[in-house]
């Protein structure tokens, strides 16, 4: 099999820049792109194509593009008492509430952590215009099918802190443009970014000091936490204020340019050292590819052929000894079924009684009765809240209702008894009195789990 490259795509307006990557046998190495830098000028889709029409379709060739932050709007979508799943399917399924863009007009991805007690979804999304014709660019070279992600490349520059074991928790600056961005490195995962308000003449601690008020914890405990740059710094970034990881360390030293500069490029292609990335706002391949690659050498090949035949012979020789012995054994097994077949049938016609009569027992027995379910549903709907519709199908009871909070009525249910599982199954919606609309399916216990 063929060495796979990673070639990371950096594309801001007129600026294309491009960082191929190789994994040896000592790990991930850069190695030269297939043509000179600054070989093109243009807009970006001009230089993109220009390049790509250069390089021949092929499988070895992992693309990651990285476009700037400006071109991307980040969210948090705080949930209270919801898991990460249904976090994010409230958000998937709610994007029309959470975009100012139409949903058809937008590509988008979310991604769910926890933070402390809360679970945060940060959704990312960009209007189509912004890189379908960079999309197009890949597809009329024939290359889109290995074009992986794309990203903001702050994303690419958490996986390379992790990569190298830097500190964390930790903050990331870098400017893009004009404009400064600050990235948040959780102890587990990447949190998002934010533009840096940089007032004319202000210093840049200054004004960190002045958003950190404005983060979560960790991050607005600015003086305790570590702080790297990325990107081409221009000189009024003080070195003491953040740090290069080129600087710091080996791992990542190797990978950078010989000014141990971090550009953004590089970033982008560092994403691709993950096989699953928390964000993408295109892409196909999201899941760990499984591959098998089996080369045994001839020698063993050939006494694995000699082993075989032998134990083929014996085994082949043992065969026809038993197989005589078996046609003999199952002859004399036929009369003996069909001396047994009145018995089995009479057999079988008493199990299937026994069955019925255990089913009239279980649907008696086994759940509670429907007054004991909306005397339940009674005493634990919120005040604030009102049912709308309810129906009830074996053991799954689906509500369609309307309240003040949804994420409440949810956590008050979920503390009855006989109530084993309730979950979220639609979009929630607010009408013009605020009031929320949902729908939620809830599994009924059995007595003897509810009794527990």
């Amino acid at each position: 099999m063929g060495r796979k490259e990673i070639i990371g795509i950096y594309a801001a307006g007129h600026n294309v820049e491009f960082r191929c990557l190789t994994k040896g046998m000592t790990g991930w190495k850069t190695t030269p792109t297939p043509w000179p830098s600054g070989s093109f000028s243009g807009p970006a889709h001009e230089q993109l194509k220009s390049a790509l029409s250069l390089l021949k379709p092929s499988k070895k060739y992992n693309f990651i593009l990285g476009i700037p932050r400006s071109q991307i709007f980040l969210r948090e979508i705080v949930f209270e008492g919801l898991s990460v799943e249904e976090a994010e399917n409230a958000v998937k399924l709610g994007i029309t509430l959470h975009s100012h863009l139409p949903p058809d007009e937008i590509f988008f991805d979310q991604f769910a952590f926890h933070r402390k007690q809360k679970t945060v979804v940060l959704l990312a999304y960009t209007a189509r215009k912004n890189i379908e014709h960079l999309l197009d660019v890949f597809r009329e070279t024939g290359h889109l099918k290995q074009l992986r992600a794309v990203i903001v490349p702050e994303l690419g520059l958490d996986i390379l802190i992790r990569k190298a074991k830097l500190e964390l928790p930790a903050l990331s600056l870098g400017i893009q443009g004009e404009k400064w961005i600050v990235s948040m490195h959780g102890a587990q995962n990447w949190e998002g970014s934010h533009f840096l308000p940089l007032e004319e003449g202000q210093d840049i601690e200054n004004a960190l000091q002045k958003l950190s008020r404005t983060l979560p914890e960790p991050f607005s405990q600015i003086e305790q936490l570590p702080i790297y740059k990325a990107g081409q710094q221009p000189d009024i970034l003080n070195a003491d204020l953040a740090k290069s990881p080129c600087e710091i360390s080996e791992e990542i030293k190797s990978l950078c340019s010989k000014e141990k500069v971090l550009n953004w490029a590089l970033c982008t292609a560092a994403a691709g050292m993950n096989s699953y990335l928390p964000i993408s706002l295109y892409g196909r391949i999201r899941k760990r590819p499984v591959k098998v690659n089996i080369k045994p050498f001839p020698i063993i090949a050939i006494f694995t052929g000699l082993i075989l035949a032998a134990t083929t012979a014996y085994y082949g020789f043992q065969y026809s000894t038993l197989s005589a012995k078996v046609k003999s054994l199952n002859q004399q097994l036929e009369k003996v079924e069909k001396q047994l077949a009145p018995f089995k049938e009479k057999e079988q016609k008493l199990k299937a009684l026994q069955e019925t009569s255990a089913d009239f027992d279980d649907f008696l027995n086994e759940y509670p009765s429907v007054l004991q379910i909306l005397k339940a549903l009674a005493e634990n709907t919120p005040s604030d809240c009102y049912i709308n519709s309810l129906n009830l199908r074996n053991n799954r009871l689906r509500i369609t209702a309307k309240g003040k909070s949804a994420i409440n009525t949810m956590a008050s249910w979920r503390k009855v008894p006989i109530f084993s599982d309730v979950r979220l199954v639609s979009p929630v919606t607010k009408d013009r009195d605020q009031n929320e609309r949902f729908t939620v399916e809830i599994l009924i216990k059995t007595r003897k789990k509810a009794k527990k």
